[in-house]
């Protein structure tokens, strides 16, 4: 779970859920998007570099 400030304002994670995933095997880690009436994988760097920085996104706390 995360925990975000207020004062943070809206986390980019809000537009959906979202699994990054990493393969030992594989040279591009993949993104995988659930959507209302269908899922989309990503593997281009440049979406899955901006799904990373959602999910590390430098202003929350672990709980």
């Amino acid at each position: 779970m995360r925990v975000l400030l207020d004062t943070l304002g809206v986390h980019a994670g809000v537009a959906g859920p979202f699994v990054l995933m990493g393969f030992d095997e594989a040279d591009q880690d993949v993104v995988w998007c659930e959507l209302a009436k269908r899922s989309v994988y990503f593997d281009q760097t440049e979406d899955v570099d901006y799904y990373d920085g959602v999910f590390n996104y430098s202003g929350h706390r672990r709980c």
